[in-house]
């Protein structure tokens, strides 16, 4: 019988442990990023940030856009809402897996950018 109760108290606490292990999944991601491959392209310097905050398992990323208005001779700025979902500790997935990031060397790459992390 104690064998048993011992067992269980093990179960228990094994299961706690390891559903304890995902909570931190994706926190990398958190905070404000600007796009730092455009001077090697060529470009004008960032263009592109990521604000990405943490609620719970859901993340909120806002992608913000300055770009170019070749209609108004100006630059515009535009935004963009996501909610994602960490798949693991490097990869943040949103609408439904059609969209990804990736963490990789303290870099994030999302579409055909790569970001970098403010302080």
């Amino acid at each position: 019988m104690l064998k048993k109760i011992l067992c269980a108290i093990g179960v228990v606490l094994l299961i706690t442990l390891v559903s304890g292990c995902n909570n931190d999944k994706g926190s990398d991601f958190v905070g404000r990023w600007s796009s730092g491959n455009h001077d090697a392209k060529g470009l004008a310097p960032p263009s592109y940030y990521l604000d990405i905050k943490r609620d719970n398992d859901i993340y909120h990323v806002d992608v913000q856009a300055n770009i170019y208005d070749f209609i108004s001779g100006g630059r515009k700025i535009t935004s963009k809402k996501y909610e994602a979902k960490a798949e693991s500790e490097t990869v943040l997935s949103m609408m439904g897996g059609m969209l990804t990031m990736r963490l990789e060397n303290e870099r994030l790459f999302f579409g055909n950018d790569e970001f970098i992390k403010l302080k």
